[in-house]
């Protein structure tokens, strides 16, 4: 069972997209009445000012983990601040360019990933972990270390319809990225 962060309704929610036709849940018709999160969420967006889809879109603003969302050509469509924050780039600067061009991952020698991870998740339509030790190429020359994977977004029918991609920055320790940094030990007397 192939497991997808988002559903295609949030995604589309969440970048004001028109589902592809056809893409409607299972059956459920055009007439069919909304879910209650749904209608919770058009509820209260109409109660706040925001469209039904701010809601999504402040889920992902807020988690602490960097969020790129693209199409199924790889272009970006979304980024969460964290990801902006991470890339030191604007949404704006990297929305609508392929991810492979905009963002540059590479392996712990400074080698670029080559296929990216979202490439190869959009070609298998499975969720593709980053490799260990990955770093993001930044400008003038910094890396980030990070950690992540690149999972496609799967309609019913399983076509890829985007891939979301999540990371975090790690912590290295001699050389080796350590995701979970140890407390220090006090010595016993």
């Amino acid at each position: 069972m192939k497991k997808r962060i988002l559903t295609p309704e949030e995604v589309g929610a969440l970048l004001d997209w028109n589902p592809p036709s056809g893409a409607q849940r299972e059956g459920q018709t055009a007439e069919t009445e909304e879910s209650p999160f749904e209608t919770k969420a058009a509820s209260r967006g109409a109660a706040t000012g925001n469209a039904p889809g701010d809601i999504y879109r402040n889920v992902l603003e807020i988690l602490g983990e960097a969020i790129i969302i693209t199409d199924p050509r790889g272009c970006i469509l979304f980024g969460n601040a964290l990801s902006c924050h991470l890339l030191g780039k604007s949404l704006a600067s990297i929305r609508k360019k392929p991810f492979d061009h905009s963002i540059r991952l590479a392996d712990a020698n400074g080698v670029l990933l080559t296929p990216s991870p979202v490439s190869t998740a959009l070609l298998e339509h499975r969720k593709i972990p980053f490799p260990l030790d990955s770093c993001l190429l930044l400008s003038r020359g910094k890396t980030l270390s990070v950690m992540g994977s690149a999972t496609p977004l799967l309609s019913r029918s399983g076509e890829v319809e985007g891939v979301a991609v999540s990371f975090h920055q790690t912590v290295r320790r001699g050389g080796v990225s350590d995701p979970f940094p140890s407390a220090s030990r006090r010595e016993a007397r």
